[in-house]
């Protein structure tokens, strides 16, 4: 699904938002005032508890899907007082990218960076890295992934 995203990126933008046609339906992002376009919170697998990840394959509800807010962060523990494992964040339904397209100029050649958090399983999201800044400045398609 990334690839299709990737290649569709600004297929379509407005003042107030930016529309990609995938074969799930259409995705609802946000044109930011430097013109970046962001995506936030788009699934890229399933989400199964003791079963391994499908490649996201299910069309979107209503024929659209709004990526306007991060998704959940994956289920970690730690962050307690002293460093104890006692504090459960995130969900196990925390397959999601965050994607920020460069202003649409003609490019479709853009390099793409992936951002892969750290944080040993105790902290950390994909969410905590806004590509905005590469994406306007440099022209690249940052990924953040959790």
């Amino acid at each position: 699904m990334l690839h299709l995203l990737l290649l569709s990126t600004a297929s379509s933008s407005s003042s107030n938002g930016s529309n990609v046609t995938l074969p799930f339906g259409a995705l609802i992002g946000t044109t930011l005032g430097n013109g970046v376009n962001q995506f936030l919170g788009v699934p890229y697998a399933t989400q199964k508890r003791w079963v391994a990840a499908e490649e996201w394959s299910t069309p979107y509800t209503g024929g659209s899907r709004t990526a306007l807010e991060y998704g959940s962060m994956c289920a970690q523990g730690g962050g307690g007082p002293d460093g104890a494992a006692d504090l459960m964040e995130g969900s196990e339904d925390c397959l999601f990218l965050n994607i920020f397209a460069p202003p649409a100029n003609g490019n479709v050649n853009a390099a793409t960076m992936v951002f892969l958090h750290g944080g040993g399983m105790t902290m950390g999201s994909g969410n905590d890295q806004n590509g905005t800044a590469l994406a306007a400045k440099h022209g690249v398609i940052v990924v953040t992934i959790n």
